[in-house]
């Protein structure tokens, strides 16, 4: 494990757990199901160029839509109303947001 703090005084805190193929997939895929969440899977193989990779994750704490000219940032729990925040204040700074609407747990923006 590793903690940390970044530049935006977030701390992160990054575990990696090596699992293998079978078990991280059928313990990851059937909580997609209810769950929001990602799981990405590359059976493609070459040797000395390309390798199988599995990467997934499951109930974010921030859900990010882009809609034509608009962004919203959603805050899923409490650790992302913290990256609402840091992230809303980030966007704002940038000279092409013509429209901005915050709160604690939603950022939304249109973009020029």
């Amino acid at each position: 494990m590793v903690e940390y703090k970044n530049k935006g005084n977030i701390e992160i805190i990054k575990v990696i757990k090596k699992m293998n193929y079978a078990e991280g997939v059928k313990n990851l895929a059937p909580k997609l199901n209810t769950n929001k969440g990602m799981l990405l899977v590359s059976n493609f193989e070459y040797p000395g160029r390309y390798t199988r990779w599995d990467i997934g994750f499951v109930n974010p704490p921030l859900q990010i839509t882009v809609r034509k000219n608009c962004i919203f940032l959603d805050a899923l729990n409490q650790r992302g109303e913290i990256l609402v925040k840091f992230l809303g204040d980030e966007i704002s700074k940038l000279d092409i947001i013509t429209q901005m609407n915050s709160t604690e747990r939603q950022y939304s923006c249109e973009i020029k």
